[in-house]
């Protein structure tokens, strides 16, 4: 976990040219839309507090946010080759990978990897919030790792662990995901049946829409090799109709 606030411009700037070879105009471009940001405080009694110019952090919430922030951070994928891992990253969330038959003979190698990204990580103001999960067959009672060394800390393993709001589980089984899809669209359906008295066909299919099939689109790939029982227990306990 990485914080979008505590990148700083300069070396951005310094990594674009130098690492993406981004200069000229285009490195321009991203000196305007940083440079000479400012901001301020305003308290309801109308008091606002001095103008302060932002040094560091990408703002969030819009297309290059991300895209910088990850531009930002992307000598730890060095660090992660280097350790011989795999790895997937999108802005603040990054996953690190590793296959193995016996978890034991690797566990030296993700503790050093974390140890370094985790110096590399304090040296620019960023602080690292691992999580750790080994994922298994259900039927698969071999050994399993117990916990993972992070500086003086040791982390207990995860039996889930979520990745851009879909929640993965120990035995890739995805039911822990949907379980949750479920009860969220059951909270929305409840919502909505609250008001359904006062809306038209046409704003409640809207509210359908943006509330429930949206929930249930959103990376339903994933339900692909999920079992007939268990969308059979979450369609009923979300009263959804079973796919065709």
């Amino acid at each position: 976990m990485l914080d979008f606030d505590t990148l700083d411009h300069e070396i951005l700037f310094s990594r674009l040219q130098n690492r993406f070879g981004i200069s000229g105009r285009v490195l321009g471009w991203f000196s305007s839309y940083l440079r000479d940001r400012s901001q301020s405080v305003v308290i309801r009694n109308g008091h606002t507090s001095s103008r302060q110019y932002i040094k560091r952090g990408v703002p969030q919430g819009t297309a290059l946010g991300p895209a910088l922030f990850t531009l930002y951070t992307s000598p730890i994928e060095d660090i992660i080759a280097r350790h011989g891992l795999e790895s997937m990253i999108y802005a603040d969330d990054i996953q690190v990978y590793i296959a193995c038959k016996r978890p034991d003979s690797v566990t030296a190698s993700v503790e050093e990897c974390l140890d370094e990204i985790r110096s590399w990580m304090y040296y620019f103001s960023m602080m690292l919030k691992p999580e750790v999960m080994h994922c298994k067959s259900r039927f698969d009672d071999s050994q399993t790792i117990k916990s993972i060394r992070v500086g003086d800390e040791a982390i207990t393993l995860s039996t889930s662990v979520r990745n851009l709001g879909v929640i993965f589980d120990s035995n890739c089984s995805m039911e822990s995901f949907m379980s949750q899809t479920c009860k969220s669209i059951s909270f929305a359906l409840f919502k909505i049946g609250r008001i359904r008295r006062l809306l038209d066909m046409k704003s409640t299919e809207k509210l359908v829409h943006a509330m429930i099939t949206s929930r249930l689109d959103y990376c339903n790939s994933l339900y692909y090799n999920m079992s007939i029982s268990q969308f059979k227990k979450n369609s009923k306990a979300c009263r959804m109709p079973l796919p065709k």
